[in-house]
């Protein structure tokens, strides 16, 4: 469709044709030496001049129809884009922000929403990296420098270890499975920690409201790492250590001060690199005064006991034939 002169035009095109016609009758005149030779070529000029804003607005308009056809055929693309535009995305995902707006104009490369995956989700934790180290079985590893290598490298077997993410909210609590699969990439110089990554599956599984929440971003946690359980370990509470040293019941029911070396400390319980050997009673009451030799009258303490197993091993005590409760 090409677009029509507008009234302008119009008188512009009128002008021209009326300053031809005084063109017409200059040259009568002069050919009859009425009129001076310079008036008619000023008349001439007149009429060039006229002729030449005619061939712009010529111009003008056969740009403009041009661009009105290539605007038309971008807003039929457009409207044809709106038709049949959807999003789709490439997984089962949960719409968590929206910037935009119906009617809204959306420019190329505008975020126009955010989603999250509900088919896995990761948790990020901050471990001491000497608290990791008993966990992998590196306890006794040398202490290194962490610029100098990458971070795996300081707790080595620690992808893959099994976890368990932990949600405390008032009344509400909430365990998922999980298992750590990568660490962050230094160790960060203000806290000296480890950033542990922790994949769980599924985590909106049994998910139901106002009862069992789904495990969602921006949700504060609790990381428990679990690995293989490192065997022929001697463990004391953590109350039973005096300036590191043990109070043991010999044989003869008698007090025996020991210095012992510390392997690693965990939660309330502390490994005995030295100074203790399995099957030894240790005090874990306070005597007052603790006098190497004094006699003692000890007593099994059966719940510090269960404690101990169970913060070490996860697990409670096996019961010993016979008895219950007794060994």
């Amino acid at each position: 469709r090409q677009i029509e002169p507008t009234p302008a035009d119009d008188l512009e095109i009128s002008e021209v044709g009326l300053l031809q016609a005084d063109l017409e009758r200059k040259k009568v005149l002069a050919t009859k030496g009425t009129i001076a030779k310079s008036a008619l070529e000023t008349a001439e000029r007149q009429v060039l001049g006229g002729a030449s804003e005619i061939q712009l607005l010529k111009n003008a308009l056969a740009i403009g129809t041009a661009e009105r056809g290539v605007l038309t055929a971008q807003r039929a693309s457009a409207e044809f884009d709106l038709r049949r535009a959807s999003f789709e995305a490439p997984f089962d995902v949960r719409v968590v922000d929206v910037k935009a707006n119906e009617s809204q104009y959306a420019s190329r490369g505008q975020t126009l929403f955010s989603a999250d995956g509900v088919a896995v989700a990761e948790v990020e934790a901050q471990f001491p990296i000497g608290r990791l180290r008993p966990i992998v079985g590196g306890a006794g590893s040398k202490q290194r420098d962490p610029s100098a290598e990458e971070a795996t490298d300081w707790v080595p077997g620690v992808l893959g270890l099994d976890a368990v993410v932990r949600l405390r909210s008032g009344e509400r609590f909430k365990e998922w499975k999980g298992k750590v699969v990568r660490v962050a990439g230094a160790v960060d110089p203000q806290t000296q920690t480890l950033g542990v990554v922790v994949v769980i599956n599924d985590p909106y599984g049994k998910a139901k409201p106002g009862r069992n929440p789904p495990l969602v971003r921006n949700m504060f946690v609790e990381v428990e790492l679990r690995g293989k359980p490192i065997p022929n370990q001697i463990i004391v509470p953590l109350s039973a250590l005096h300036e590191g040293k043990i109070y043991v019941v010999d044989d003869e029911s008698r007090l025996d001060i020991r210095p012992v070396k510390i392997q690693f400390t965990q939660g309330d319980f502390a490994s005995l690199a030295k100074g203790s050997k399995p099957g030894e009673s240790v005090v874990v009451s306070d005597p007052i005064p603790a006098v190497k030799g004094m006699l003692l009258n000890p007593t099994e303490d059966k719940k510090a006991k269960k404690r101990l197993v169970l913060a070490a091993t996860g697990k409670a005590p096996e019961k010993a034939p016979g008895k219950a409760g007794q060994k």
